[in-house]
């Protein structure tokens, strides 16, 4: 995706903004230049004197009563109209608290995301929240870009089979917008009529996975619902999680939606740039299986276990379970999920 803004641009025009004195109020802005025609503006809002981004959008006005994101250092605020501008303006506002240089790498990364398609439209302004709302999960993070291994070793699981949903025929925007893992979702992947769950692992001698609550594989929370498991292990002829994030954007190709969804979640998990991250040893994939979660696969759920026990975790030998498998391909048939090429 080709980044036509940069921070020091988008500087040089918060500080080429005329001073106001303590009695002013309002905006005062200059235009940001768009390859794509888009209504960017670098603007400054007084009596505050503090740098926003705005962006105008061709559409109905938005329900005041929509809920608009606020993190630590920014918040969105609808402006409405500007004097001589067509559109509705939506205003990226810094906050008092906020720090300057991570503000406007964050500005600049929406303006970028915008640019990137040609709509003008309802679509870009629920783009322009999405990217916000990641950023907001991002500065909420206390070890930004810093993941466990186990936590790497279970993003190296849920690449897997997103690469799969692909793989089975099912579009790039509708794999990604059913990926919930880093959004904290009770289930990784969420389906209309479906989910689910990926367990990874990294040992060459078991298979041995980590179930986190009682209700992960309730089928009376979720209906169909299966369970996908992963099984890696270090070796030198393996891919690392880096190149893993890597070759997931390649596979995007110019679907410049579906690429700023996918950043966007792994903004969610404190990746800010796949280019920059540093990941641990290549894994090998030795194995993967798929279940379909029935009434007689082991598990302990919420809806059988004693009102008084409040909370389950357990582990799962998935070598030692003598169940019916499935394929990725039926699970998205069984759930009739629409597939490339499906009438």
């Amino acid at each position: 995706m080709a980044r036509r803004h940069e921070e020091i641009h988008l500087l040089e025009a918060w500080r080429a903004l005329p001073q106001c004195d303590n009695n002013d109020t309002g905006w005062r802005c200059i235009p940001v230049i768009s390859s794509q025609g888009h209504l960017f503006q670098a603007g400054r809002h007084f009596p505050d004197n503090l740098e926003s981004i705005l962006v105008g959008f061709q559409m109905e006005i938005p329900p005041r009563s929509q809920n608009l994101p606020e993190g630590k250092g920014f918040s969105v605020v609808f402006v409405g109209q500007l004097p001589g501008l067509s559109g509705f303006w939506v205003g990226l506002h810094r906050q008092p608290t906020g720090n300057l240089e991570l503000f406007a790498k964050m500005a600049v990364d929406v303006l970028n995301v915008i640019d990137n398609r040609s709509s003008h439209d309802k679509v870009a302004f629920d783009i322009f929240l999405h990217r916000i709302r990641a950023w907001q999960k991002f500065m909420e993070q206390d070890r930004r870009g810093v993941l466990s291994s186990e936590e790497m070793i279970g993003l190296c699981g849920e690449l897997e089979i997103l690469q799969d949903l692909l793989d089975a025929g099912l579009s790039a925007g509708a794999a990604l917008a059913a990926w919930r893992g880093p959004l904290g979702s009770l289930h990784d992947f969420h389906f209309e009529t479906g989910a689910l769950e990926v367990k990874s692992t990294a040992s060459r001698r078991n298979n041995i996975i980590q179930i986190s609550s009682a209700e992960q594989l309730d089928t009376t929370q979720v209906a169909p619902l299966y369970l996908a498991t992963c099984r890696f292990a270090a070796d030198s002829s393996g891919v690392s999680l880096a190149d893993r994030m890597r070759r997931m954007r390649q596979a995007l190709g110019s679907n410049q939606d579906a690429v700023s969804l996918f950043e966007s979640l792994l903004l969610h998990l404190g990746i800010e740039s796949i280019a920059t991250f540093e990941s641990a040893d290549p894994l090998l994939l030795l194995e993967k299986r798929l279940f379909p979660i029935s009434a007689d696969f082991p598990k302990l759920t919420a809806s059988t276990l004693p009102a008084a026990i409040c909370d389950v975790r357990y582990s799962l030998d998935i070598t030692l379970i003598d169940h019916q498998q499935t394929n990725l391909l039926q699970m998205l048939l069984d759930m009739g999920v629409l597939l490339h090429g499906a009438s």
